[in-house]
């Protein structure tokens, strides 16, 4: 249930991301940190063991045999870094929803006439 927490989290993540990976050329915009999330999850260590078990559950899978259960330590980053996602992943949504408002609202003053 763990992974699957975690993955939904990156999932939202790379999905409040997308507004940024298609760029806004208008220069007022707001810029938002869509990689804070996964800095307040991750610090170098935990990446290093996470990808040390990625690379063992691949050698793993490899040869046939069943991926071997992530260490207790790994476990429990995971379990935090899921926690902290899902939070920074939900402010960085809040962000976004807060841009669209305010384009939205400048769009229609734009069409009104009407000034800040």
């Amino acid at each position: 249930m763990m992974m699957r927490q975690l993955v939904f989290a990156v999932g939202l993540a790379i999905v409040c991301a997308a507004p940024a990976l298609a760029g806004d050329s208008r220069e007022e915009r707001r810029d938002i940190d869509f990689a804070q999330p996964f800095a307040k999850a991750f610090n170098d260590e935990t990446v290093t063991m996470l990808f040390g078990f990625l690379r063992e559950s691949l050698r793993f899978a490899a040869e046939g045999k069943p991926a071997p259960p992530p260490p207790a330590e790994l476990a429990k980053r995971m379990q935090e870094a899921g926690e902290t996602l899902k939070r920074e992943s939900a402010n960085a949504a809040l962000g976004v929803l807060d841009e669209v408002e305010r384009e939205m609202r400048e769009a229609l003053r734009e069409r009104d006439g009407t000034s800040l």
